[in-house]
């Protein structure tokens, strides 16, 4: 905007020097009406160097003397100027520029053009709303991106925390579902395989006594373990069904294992219920090991056999 003010004034003063010297108006308000046609030009006019108004878009100004304070401002320009002021209820950037013959040094006028600074203002203020527009848009956008992205991180972590939550009251019977390939994904990957595990001990203890699964306990430290392994007193147990291989030959297979279910079952309650660990099913046969039954001066120890018949 100065630098359009600064054109069109330093084109009035061109024509308004010869208009001064002259005293020839005529060119002078064919240059005014030319600047006037542009449609933020507010007014256009050429003082003398007392402040009377040669030359005015607004004619009935012409031969006034203007006293105002950016007059009189502009009447003691030296040099280019601009001032901020106000015609009507519009803003106005007010531009001067004295009037002076180079030869003799000798100022004889300015000439002043006020330029309206509303369709400016309206620009700028179109360009906030534009870029205030922009920058909401991308904080919302933001926002949503850092909420869907929370929410991404977060869900499998909810997930996750309840599956602990699950595990800490001992249920064994879900896994965490892995809904990424991320860290997370693999930390869940790694708690369902503790699962997995707690899964088997807990199968694993269903056939093994309670005395063993202490003695399990007890040397968890695998530096504890001697290698070679120790030497204990323990009674083994053989038992076998008498006759099942002539019973099996007259009985259909679903029938054979059915029979052989409830009499191992009974079996191993039994001997789980006096401590005894089940090392084996070998068809009808049970194998079990009872530790800490006997002495070195009692009849129980690993060289003793017992057999225990079972009929139907």
């Amino acid at each position: 905007m100065k630098s359009r003010s600064e054109t069109l004034v330093n084109q009035l003063a061109n024509v308004g020097k010869e208009g001064l010297l002259t005293k020839q108006e005529l060119p002078v308000y064919s240059t005014i009406t030319d600047i006037r046609q542009r449609e933020d030009v507010v007014y256009a006019m050429v003082m003398d160097d007392e402040g009377k108004v040669f030359a005015h878009s607004d004619l009935t100004r012409k031969g006034l003397l203007l006293t105002g304070t950016e007059d009189l401002a502009a009447l003691r320009a030296d040099g280019i100027l601009f001032q901020e002021t106000v015609a009507g209820n519009d803003p106005v950037l007010d531009t001067t520029v004295p009037i002076i013959l180079k030869t003799k040094n000798l100022k004889i006028g300015v000439a002043r053009i006020g330029i309206s600074q509303k369709a400016l203002n309206e620009a700028i203020r179109r360009q906030q709303s534009i870029y205030l527009g922009m920058a909401l848009g991308f904080v919302i956008g933001g926002l949503l991106i850092s909420f869907g992205l929370a929410r991404l991180i977060t869900k499998p972590l909810e997930s996750l925390a309840a599956g602990i939550q699950v595990v800490a009251r001992g249920d064994l019977r879900r896994l965490v579902p892995v809904s990424s390939s991320d860290e997370i994904g693999n930390l869940t990957n790694v708690f369902n395989q503790m699962i997995l595990s707690l899964r088997e001990k807990l199968l694993m203890e269903k056939y093994l006594s309670q005395p063993t699964v202490q003695s399990i306990k007890e040397h968890r430290d695998v530096t504890q373990l001697k290698l070679g392994g120790e030497r204990k007193y323990v009674t083994a147990l053989f038992t076998d069904a008498r006759g099942f291989t002539s019973l099996s030959e007259k009985m259909r297979p679903e029938d054979v294992v059915r029979l052989m279910n409830v009499y191992l079952n009974l079996q191993a309650k039994v001997i789980h219920q006096f401590g005894g660990t089940i090392d084996k099913f070998v068809g009808d046969e049970v194998m079990a090991i009872f530790e800490g039954r006997g002495t070195r001066s009692t009849p129980c120890g690993p060289q003793w056999r017992f057999r225990a018949i079972a009929s139907r």
